[in-house]
């Protein structure tokens, strides 16, 4: 008697045993821990898909543009104060917040300094036409107020400032150059009668001092001959 209750007591804590497995296992990994599931049930590509349908939706509009013209974004607390969403999803959803950090970690090593500057123009178009006709805007020190996220994205990104610089160093070089050109009246006149060598010339002015291209342009040369100091 004692040995058939022994058998009906084991087959019962076996069928608990059995039944409760499948759900431990849904709920915690092999390690014990325990991870949150999705909807549509936990994978590698969740992370990706639920930071996607963040990022997607009107509410996060702005945020998104931001990211997109500067991932370097979440980096800054000042920044991710304002942005109270995110912080709730990436404490709710840890796999998100170190699926992002992930990729803003391969867009600063896989990015150069002048990629990351044309994402950025990209992101904001209106300033992009301010920035090509007047490079040193960069340097204006009402940026922080007049542009605040490019101001954030040239805080967050130290290593484009060394490409703007020397950006709006060559961007000064070639105003000057057509100033000077464009005040003399002489010149003026040579380079609007000879427009496919003006073109050559403003892309590369110093072609003036290179004796085959002057010899392929007679034109060009006999300006020269009367005009030695246009040569610089």
């Amino acid at each position: 008697m004692k040995y058939r209750s022994f058998v009906t007591l084991f087959s019962a804590v076996a069928l608990i045993v059995g039944t409760l497995t499948p759900a431990f296992a849904q709920r915690y990994g092999s390690d014990g821990s325990e991870y949150a599931r999705s909807d549509e049930g936990y994978d590698s590509g969740d992370a990706a898909r639920r930071w996607d349908r963040f990022l997607e939706q009107e509410e996060n509009h702005n945020f998104a543009q931001q990211y997109h013209g500067n991932p370097n974004i979440i980096h800054d607390s000042r920044e991710m104060d304002q942005w109270t969403g995110v912080r709730e999803l990436f404490n709710d959803h840890p796999d998100v917040r170190d699926y992002v950090y992930n990729k803003v970690r391969e867009y600063n090593q896989d990015t150069r300094p002048a990629e990351k500057w044309n994402r950025e123009l990209e992101a904001n178009p209106s300033f992009a036409d301010r920035f090509h006709q007047n490079p040193s805007i960069v340097n204006n020190s009402n940026l922080e107020n007049d542009e605040p996220q490019i101001a954030e994205f040239i805080r967050t990104n130290p290593d484009v400032r060394p490409y703007l610089d020397s950006y709006a160093s060559r961007s000064s070089d070639r105003n000057d150059r057509d100033r000077d050109y464009r005040g003399d009246s002489d010149m003026d006149n040579f380079m609007n009668n000879h427009p496919n060598l003006a073109r050559q010339l403003r892309e590369n002015p110093s072609l003036v001092n290179n004796d085959d291209f002057v010899n392929n342009h007679p034109g060009l040369r006999e300006y020269l001959r009367n005009h030695p100091d246009a040569r610089f």
